[in-house]
């Protein structure tokens, strides 16, 4: 399953439809008032295996893993390699 997005103009740059093919979610366990109140957790969906990664929790271990994800999953996607 893709979803398409419709960009917005903006001036000097033509509107482009983008395929939406992953998402990453971080959730920095805070209230309203940006008190902490659970440790952060992460998550990664392909939308192209249907794989999900995570979710890891904790400052560093959600750190590494968002910095890293978004290069490493392609890397072993079953979706991207068999295209």
């Amino acid at each position: 399953m893709t979803s398409t997005a419709t960009a917005r103009e903006t001036p000097g740059r033509p509107a482009r439809a983008q395929t939406v093919v992953a998402a990453l979610t971080v959730d920095f366990g805070l209230d309203p008032d940006g008190k902490r109140v659970r440790p952060p957790r992460a998550k990664y969906e392909c939308l192209l295996c249907q794989t999900r990664e995570g979710p890891v929790h904790g400052d560093q271990d959600v750190t590494e893993f968002a910095a890293s994800i978004r290069t490493d999953h392609p890397a072993r996607c079953t979706a991207r390699s068999s295209a």
